[in-house]
């Protein structure tokens, strides 16, 4: 249940931080029968765009969204499969859903990559200084670096 919760609110067009507004534990909220929770919820009548996504969340059909995450062998990954990042989760408000594709395993193996960069690729002046602080500081480790649109990884 929590998977598909994830994906429909992430295809909904919810943030992570739209999600955690909502659900006060949203980890513990998405593995369970959200919809009634969505529809009652003071935001969602509160704020425009919040019910715009609920009415695209009540539309989407699962099985779709998974035949086409399959179909380009993207994995989506949920804050509470084993194989998420640990340190990852360690972060304030951290990413309930990873979309992968690649060696998974490779995740918890800090003493491979001590240093993932995940971000956006039209990032602002500050995150480019803090990214070229990082990558200074550790120039000789092994780094893994995604900066990806989510459109891209369905080509």
């Amino acid at each position: 249940m929590y998977l598909k919760n994830s994906l429909k609110m992430h295809y909904a067009g919810f943030t992570t931080n739209q999600i955690y507004q909502l659900f006060t534990s949203p980890v513990k909220s998405l593995q369970f029968e959200i919809t009634p929770i969505l529809k009652n919820h003071p935001l969602i009548h509160q704020k425009s765009h919040f019910y715009k996504k609920f009415l695209a969340f009540q539309s989407l059909d699962i099985d779709i969204i998974q035949s086409q995450l399959e179909a380009h062998r993207i994995v989506p990954l949920p804050i509470i499969d084993a194989r998420f990042p640990s340190l990852l989760k360690e972060i304030y408000h951290p990413p309930l859903l990873l979309y992968c594709k690649g060696n998974l395993n490779l995740f918890n193996d800090a003493c491979y990559y001590p240093l993932a960069v995940v971000g956006a690729r039209d990032f602002t002046a500050y995150g480019e200084r803090a990214v070229e602080y990082l990558l200074h500081q550790m120039k000789h480790q092994p780094i893994v670096l995604c900066l990806v649109w989510q459109k891209e990884l369905m080509h």
